[in-house]
């Protein structure tokens, strides 16, 4: 699995992308995507529901990636559908084949669901190329899969480029 490269920026400065592709380097790229961050911040609280401001922006890519990454963020909500119903059915299958009180077939489905979701996300993990891990009031983090764009990100926007592990 590929390394991330981190690059922080401040918020209050215009983004500059580099004019490459994130996903396969291409010069030049000639469609767009946006991005959602992918932590929001609690923007109000109540009784009944809670809701979450996130931050979007418009990363250029070619047009094959592009689409490549839009039919990924359709599929990754398909496997995790998928992984639900694959979860629910082998809780059941324990739950009745053991004789299991309800509330141990509820431990099995959430836990079954957790690692089956861990394990679709590791599965489209590596499509996205560029990903917002994290923005507040002062800076925006950045992650690229590719050590080549981030170095250029990072010089475009004054700022250095730090390579993270493959967990990240």
């Amino acid at each position: 699995m590929a390394k991330w490269m981190r690059v922080v920026v401040p918020s209050s400065q215009k983004l500059r992308f580099p004019s490459l592709c994130p996903g396969c380097l291409r010069p030049e790229p000639e469609a767009s995507s946006r991005l959602r961050s992918e932590r929001g911040r609690l923007k109000s609280f109540y009784v009944v529901y809670i809701k979450w401001e996130y931050l979007w922006v418009t990363v250029p890519f070619c047009k094959e990636c592009a689409d490549r990454r839009g039919r990924w963020e359709k599929l990754d909500m398909a496997l995790l559908f998928v992984a639900v119903i694959v979860s629910f059915a082998l809780a059941v299958w324990f739950a009745v084949s053991l004789k299991l009180q309800p509330w141990e077939f509820w431990v099995i489905f959430l836990a079954v669901a957790a690692i089956l979701t861990v394990l679709c996300n590791r599965l489209v993990r590596d499509y996205r190329a560029v990903r917002i891990k994290h923005y507040d009031d002062n800076t925006l983090a950045f992650v690229f899969s590719r050590p080549e764009y981030a170095q250029e990100f990072g010089r475009l926007n004054g700022q250095p480029a730090l390579v993270l592990g493959s967990r990240s």
